[in-house]
């Protein structure tokens, strides 16, 4: 993201420096990135794939 500092952050002293942190983000932020990625599908699907399935379906069953 751009709005992250580009210098990481020090880990806690209790952590080992190698261990990943885990995912911080809030529920809302993460159904935020869900219901984005199902919007895209639904547009990608009914506006690009509809259309040249219906044609083939067209071709091969007329």
């Amino acid at each position: 993201m751009l709005t992250q500092p580009s210098i990481p952050s020090p880990a806690p002293s209790g952590m080992p420096q190698n261990v990943p942190t885990p995912d911080t983000r809030s529920f809302w932020q993460r159904a935020d990135d869900i219901t984005g990625f199902a919007l895209f599908m639904v547009i990608v699907v009914g506006g690009v794939v509809s259309p040249f399935a219906l044609y083939l379906y067209a071709l091969l069953f007329r």
